[in-house]
């Protein structure tokens, strides 16, 4: 299907979309009613892409799963293995989220509303099959096999325009799909071991070196894994 943009009409045939939906008619609904230009206070919403990174345990998300599964030495039920979404790093959302809460707090009445934050158009949205693949090869161990039975309805693809985001805030989704997983496999793996939060600051100071020049890339150590540092095209 197409991009979805931030002045498309809200909807919901599932309840996952539809609870989406409700989130944004309650902050357009906050901003009309209560908020006027003299309160000098700017109120946006944030959609993201599908979010990865290393120490995220939530329920009921693809990564987390695959890690519970691969930490119990049990086979990880994946469903619907052929739908694609629009993954993106964490570290890329949180960047956009600053730079939007930053032109937010100089300009409220101009970046107020709605802003997407995903991976550019031109990138091809993997599907959950390739995700999980690629992640439990970097990970180093672990099986997943097609839920038998998958549970409710979902919207088999999704994506997201970040047009605005890119031309009134300058943004970009810094890391590759490749690399996302790479340093969200190696996240996971730090954490496993015990690892402290080194690896977690060592990502957050190669992607401050990326978003001033220097190539991020999913290059590994052949005896660790581990993700290197940004090095140079």
């Amino acid at each position: 299907g197409g991009r979805c943009r931030e002045d498309d009409p809200l909807g919901g045939e599932e309840p996952y979309s539809a609870s989406k939906a409700a989130a944004e008619h309650v902050i357009a609904a906050y901003r009309h009613c209560y908020l006027t230009p003299a309160d000098g206070i700017g109120l946006a919403a944030a959609r993201a892409g599908n979010v990865v990174g290393g120490g995220d345990f939530s329920p009921h998300r693809l990564i987390p799963d695959l890690v519970r599964g691969i930490l119990a030495g049990r086979v990880v039920d994946i469903r619907h293995p052929a739908f694609a979404r629009p993954w993106q790093h964490v570290l890329d959302a949180l960047h956009g989220y600053l730079l939007l809460a930053e032109r937010l707090a100089r300009e409220p009445a101009r970046y107020g509303g709605s802003w997407n934050f995903g991976p550019p158009a031109e990138r091809p949205s993997w599907p959950v099959a390739r995700i999980a693949t690629r992640f439990v090869e970097a990970f180093g161990s672990g099986a997943w096999r097609p839920s038998p039975r998958p549970p409710g309805v979902e919207v088999p693809r999704q994506h997201l325009c970040v047009d605005r985001a890119r031309d009134e805030l300058g943004w970009r989704c810094l890391l590759d799909t490749e690399t996302t997983i790479a340093w969200t496999a190696a996240g996971y793996r730090h954490l496993a071991a015990g690892d402290g939060a080194d690896w977690l600051f060592a990502q957050i100071e190669r992607f401050t070196e990326g978003l001033h020049g220097a190539a991020v890339t999913a290059q590994t150590d052949a005896r660790s894994g581990d993700v290197l540092h940004a090095g140079a095209a």
